[in-house]
């Protein structure tokens, strides 16, 4: 194989990664704020498909962000924990964004006004642990 297609099948793989944890980060923020009643029970239990336009929003923004932040090129010699960094660093960007982004797109609907503020630190924490784990597995 040449050396452009090694590049193309390995950012095509990273993205599709990527993409995977930010969606399973999501639906596990999801599902343990409908667990664990901090700070406050839930007063309107929306299902998730509800939620699929801010995910995809999520989703869209943390990959550009990721984009942005170069990484997905063939990394020469990048230690675990500057991709650590990285992965933080792209990873609240994209949040901070797609959740400024989300507000505006979906100002007038009922998603929106009940979108607990402890999911958004749910799916932050989970998207970069699960981006640096999987991550981690893919350069093995």
């Amino acid at each position: 194989m040449k050396t452009q297609q090694v590049r193309t099948i390995y950012t095509f793989s990273l993205v599709s990664l990527d993409v995977v944890a930010i969606i399973l980060a999501f639906v596990a923020a999801y599902y343990l704020r409908r667990s664990i009643p901090y700070p406050d029970e839930l007063t309107n239990l929306v299902p998730l498909t509800r939620y699929l336009g801010l995910l995809g929003v999520q989703v869209v923004f943390i990959i550009a962000a990721q984009f942005f932040n170069r990484q997905y090129y063939i990394p020469r010699a990048l230690s675990r924990v500057d991709q650590f960094y990285y992965s933080v660093a792209s990873v609240t960007i994209g949040h901070l964004l797609s959740v400024s982004t989300a507000i505006f797109l979906f100002k007038d609907s009922d998603v929106i006004q009940d979108y607990p503020r402890a999911m958004t630190v749910y799916a932050w924490l989970f998207a970069i642990i699960l981006m640096t784990l999987m991550r981690a597995l893919h350069q093995q």
